[in-house]
């Protein structure tokens, strides 16, 4: 009954500590960032869970992602709760909560100690690190199929433990859910072969054997996705991301994620590419990581959770290495949130290990002698001491993190602030005035962004962007078309999709200033002419579109189209 009690009660501590540390979020919104595409302007997910929309959900590899269970739990949320970005952002929450206590469970079955257990399921469920995949709608794939792949390695470590077939059938099982809910979750099958080192210690050709059917449908997954991604050149050649510096930034990124985890400082969304004293970088990654895997290999016997660990780490990070795909950011937060617990496990139980050592405790006492203190606490409460201001300390980091997601102004004005080289937070900051229709002030930070990278499509987009809505509309052409660089049109014809373009979106004023310039070029332009006249009404200018139509037809005067439009605005008109 006490044990059951204390059980209870660390569940109750941690769902605490998370609502604590996460409770700015219950303001935050979306964020313009994937979110549209994902949820609030997808069609499909905005109907709710309907035949049509679970159809598409598994025939669809929208955004290069094939994740039809993701769609389902997106389609679900806006079922129940609509645009309202707060029932979103619970679902979210309650699933990082599920898989902090999956984590505990898994950490414990695996008899790793109680309190190295607590310790790791705590620093993964306050790390700020993993704020971003807590509280960006769009990575609640990342939430689900760490959630299912959780339960998959709880089975498996039944399964290691009393060889029962029905828990390898629903490791499996749950091994394809993860597979439907995000791909990353091929990796799977490998750490399952270092749960089979340690702690079950069953590691045979055998057991290699039993991976075979988890081994075809990682490889499965990996080609699927491989082939989305090389459809539109996400997976570049090699002339246009040399294989030296594939190698090199994949290298780095692993020590990059590590400081990032030691020092969460400065986290953003976007990180830009390193670009001052790369070799040394690259050189100096190379050596460390080999270093470590070195170490962790001399230990594998005394200490093999630290091989463990650093496998886990290793492994669980490489599908999203620069190696394979050359993508614009470097790093990005959301891929250790499952990486991390690697590093943790080695923390929490290579930490009392190195206490005990006589050259530790020597040290130790030499320190005490010499400062004259009676201050000696035993290594236990020394840990507990440390580890409480470790995770106090990161909760408040996670805290403010959550506040800085608030909305795309806060997120993308702090990344601007933090990482002034970072293109895309200037995309997005701009982008995000442009819709509060602050057209001066997003032209302002998009010119700053241009001068980060001024090939960017998304930058150039947003510039022309924002001098159509200021009227400088002749500008705006320039920058379209270097936002498309392949749109071998004439102005002529750009200006009247963009006028269709607004029309159809009843943005009447905009699409007057496309029909003019258009017939600037051509005067004599029927269709031109006549959606002018179009907008004009809409505008309810109806003696101006009933002139306008007139013009048409002295070019025209058997266009039944003209001759409607114009009786039409003429009756509007009074007359």
């Amino acid at each position: 009954m006490q044990n059951r009690t204390n059980k209870l009660s660390l569940i109750l501590l941690i769902v605490v500590a998370v609502l604590s540390a996460y409770f700015p979020l219950r303001e935050n919104g979306f964020i313009n960032c994937d979110d549209p595409q994902y949820v609030t302007e997808n069609s499909y997910v905005l109907e709710g869970l309907t035949w049509e929309g679970i159809k598409w959900a598994f025939k669809t590899n929208f955004f290069l992602n094939y994740i039809p269970l993701t769609w389902l739990v997106h389609m679900s949320d806006a079922q129940i709760f609509g645009l309202n970005p707060a029932g979103h952002h619970m679902t979210s929450l309650i699933m990082h909560i599920l898989n902090t206590l999956l984590l505990l469970l898994f950490l414990r079955k695996m008899s790793v100690g109680d309190n190295q257990a607590l310790f790791v399921a705590a620093l993964f469920a306050l790390h700020p690190i993993n704020v971003e995949s807590v509280v960006w709608v769009s990575e609640k794939k990342n939430l689900l199929y760490s959630f299912f792949w959780f339960l998959s390695l709880v089975a498996y470590i039944n399964y290691g433990k009393h060889k029962r077939k029905k828990d390898y059938f629903l490791c499996l099982t749950f091994f394809i859910l993860s597979l439907l809910s995000k791909p990353m979750a091929v990796t799977l099958p490998f750490v399952l072969l270092l749960l089979d080192f340690w702690p079950l210690r069953r590691f045979s050709l055998l057991t290699i054997l039993e991976k075979i059917p988890f081994l075809i449908l990682s490889f499965s997954e990996s080609f699927i996705t491989f082939s989305l991604h090389a459809d539109i050149s996400a997976v570049n050649s090699l002339n246009a991301f040399p294989l030296p510096h594939r190698i090199g930034y994949s290298l780095l990124s692993y020590v990059d994620y590590i400081i990032k985890t030691i020092y969460p400082v400065n986290l953003v969304l976007f990180y830009p590419y390193h670009e001052n004293f790369l070799i040394l970088k690259f050189v100096f990654s190379a050596i460390f990581l080999l270093l470590v895997t070195m170490f962790a290999v001399r230990l594998r016997k005394s200490h093999p959770y630290f091989i463990f660990g650093w496998g886990w780490y290793i492994g669980l990070l490489l599908p999203v290495t620069r190696f394979l795909f050359a993508v614009r950011d470097p790093i990005s937060d959301r891929h250790v949130y499952l990486a991390n617990i690697g590093l943790f496990v080695i923390v929490s139980k290579g930490v009392p290990d190195l206490l005990k050592q006589q050259a530790v405790i020597n040290f130790k006492q030499r320190i005490i002698r010499t400062f004259k203190s009676d201050w000696n606490l035993p290594a236990p409460k020394l840990l507990l001491y440390l580890s409480l201001v470790i995770l106090a300390i990161f909760a408040t980091m996670a805290f403010k993190q959550v506040h800085r997601w608030k909305n795309s102004l806060s997120l993308f004005s702090y990344a601007i602030n933090v990482s002034p080289r970072s293109y895309q937070a200037y995309n997005n900051y701009g982008a995000a005035l442009i819709a509060l229709g602050r057209y001066q002030e997003a032209l302002e930070v998009t010119k700053k962004g241009l001068r980060v990278n001024p090939n960017s499509k998304e930058l150039n987009y947003n510039m022309g962007d924002a001098l159509t809505r200021l009227g400088r509309i002749d500008e705006a052409y320039d920058y379209f078309k270097l936002s498309s660089p392949d749109l071998s049109i004439s102005k002529d014809f750009y200006y009247k999709r963009e006028g269709l373009k607004y029309m159809k979106q009843k943005k009447y004023m905009q699409a007057v200033h496309f029909f003019t310039l258009s017939l600037r070029l051509k005067d004599n332009d029927i269709e031109s002419i006549n959606n002018l006249g179009i907008a004009l009404m809409g505008l309810e200018k109806y003696e101006e579109a009933a002139e306008m139509f007139t013009r048409g037809l002295t070019i025209n005067p058997k266009s039944y189209q003209l001759l409607y439009n114009r009786g039409l605005a003429l009756k509007k008109a009074g007359k």
